[in-house]
């Protein structure tokens, strides 16, 4: 499997192939948690990463339980 740094010198075919391949994994995800008992804890944890994600792209570093943490208490 491709990381991002080789994608980002990748072929536009090879970028597009990786991308169609991880669309399908996600939509095969959805499908398959689509009325499951798990759903919403696993989009508290999606959403806990994208925070953490989005906070490491403006240089800070979040803890992901005291993210967690902090989001059960507020």
């Amino acid at each position: 499997m491709l990381g991002f740094s080789a994608l980002d010198k990748a072929d536009p075919a090879v970028r597009a192939a990786a991308l169609e391949r991880a669309t399908l994994a996600v939509a095969r995800l959805d499908a398959t948690l689509d009325g499951h008992p798990l759903l919403p804890a696993w989009q508290h944890w999606v959403r806990l990463e994208a925070v953490r994600t989005h906070a490491g792209l403006d240089g800070h570093r979040v803890e992901p339980p005291r993210l967690a943490a902090f989001v059960a208490f507020s």
